[in-house]
């Protein structure tokens, strides 16, 4: 088993799904509070070089993601983590 990290478009294709998925999960636990208009139309943040979006693979299928955007000129804030339900509270985040 060889995991592989790599960054990717935040438009890629195949992370699609899983963003889908990561906001359904967002207002299952918080509502309307996520709106994901918002975010679509600044997806631009996470695009190198003042940001990263980030893909870990496991044989070819995404377990998890994260990324990070620029909050001020010497801080980013962490976003988008998600991990596969079936590999969640095993320390793969940690």
């Amino acid at each position: 088993m060889s995991d592989l990290f790599r960054d990717v478009s935040p438009e890629a294709p195949e992370l699609q799904p899983i963003i889908e998925g990561l906001f359904g999960e967002y207002a299952a636990r918080y509502g309307d509070y996520f709106s994901r208009d918002a975010e679509v139309e600044l997806t631009e943040w996470y695009l190198a070089p003042q940001g990263l979006f980030i893909v870990l693979e496991r044989e070819g299928e995404i377990i998890a993601t994260g990324a990070y955007k620029p909050k001020d000129a010497h801080t980013a804030e962490i976003k988008r983590i998600w991990t596969h339900r079936r590999l969640r509270q095993q320390g793969l985040a940690a």
